[in-house]
């Protein structure tokens, strides 16, 4: 499964529980969703998008173990984000 091309881009959505049957974030899946704040789950992600979350109001990203493949500019302009753990 993955979650699209825009899929919530320039959503007002909070907070996101990913579902490991989740295997890749489209681009610009998050972008523009400046209230997005918590992504939790991601245990099956394999591949992070061109642009995922670019401008979103993510403040800390935990990276998973099963990722394999990140995009060029994930967190471009996420200018709340202070940290990214892998």
């Amino acid at each position: 499964a993955a979650i699209g091309t825009y899929a919530f881009a320039y959503s007002g959505i909070e907070s996101i529980d990913i579902p490991a049957s989740v295997k890749t974030l489209g681009t610009y899946a998050f972008s523009n969703a400046s209230k997005l704040k918590t992504v939790t789950g991601m245990q099956g992600l394999t591949a992070l998008g061109n642009y995922a979350f670019k401008n979103s109001g993510l403040t800390t990203f935990n990276v998973p173990d099963t990722i394999k493949s990140l995009g060029n500019y994930v967190f471009s302009d996420c200018y709340e984000l202070v940290t990214v753990r892998t």
